[in-house]
Formats: structure tokens, sequence, C-alpha cells
């Protein structure tokens, strides 16, 4: 068991990921539901529950919903940090060290990444 699977869904923990550590960057209602990969009719039930708490803010572009995250949210910096420590570099990290991934026995994140205080 991984250790946000107590708290958030598997759809939430993917939809954390994609937004929260990318908070620069918005995104396409479909784009979105395919980087959760889930059903549309599930995925947008999580998208719009978090819409209307604050967490994903949304904006729209002519006649196209662009949502990201909401860097005024309350727990937005807590989240955020959650993310890092759990599921955000999982990706980035496996796509860095694949070329060489039969070699490694253990990775670790140190620095500011790990201590939350990297800027961009």
């Amino acid at each position: 068991m991984r250790p946000l699977d107590t708290f958030l869904s598997p759809t939430e923990q993917r939809l954390m990921g994609a937004v929260l550590a990318h908070p620069d960057r918005d995104y396409g209602t479909l784009e979105l539901l395919g980087l959760i990969g889930n059903s549309r009719g599930a995925g947008s039930a999580v998208i719009k529950r978090w819409v209307a708490s604050g967490l994903i803010r949304e904006r729209h572009v002519g006649n196209q919903r662009r949502l990201s995250a909401n860097p005024d949210f309350l727990l937005y910096p807590e989240l955020r940090r959650m993310v890092f420590k759990t599921i955000g570099l999982v990706q980035p990290l496996v796509d860095a060290l694949a070329p060489i991934s039969t070699r490694i026995h253990e990775a670790f994140v140190f620095g500011s990444i790990a201590s939350g205080t990297d800027t961009s």
C-alpha cells in the first residue's frame, strides 16, 4: 500500500500528481481526464469537486475550459509537499533513470527538492 492510498483514491492521486506537480500549467478538461486515466463520469466528478473546493481553478478561453492548481488554496503548500514526497517525482525519476535501470538497486532524492525548499 502506498502512503496516499489511505486518504485518496488512485484517480485523486493521479489528479494531484498532474495538477500540483505542475502548478504553472493549465489543462483542458479532456487532457486532464486522459492524464488521470478514468472514465469521463468518475473523473469529471472528482474535477468538479476539486473546482468547487477551490483546489483547482478554472478559467474559460473562448469556449474552452482551462484547469490549473490554485496556489491560493488554504492547503496548497502542504498538498504540494505531499505530492512531491509520494507521487510527484516518480515518473520523472523513472524516465531519467530508465537507461541504467537494470543496474540500480536504490535511488534517493535529497537537497532542496527533498526538503521542500526548491524554487524555480
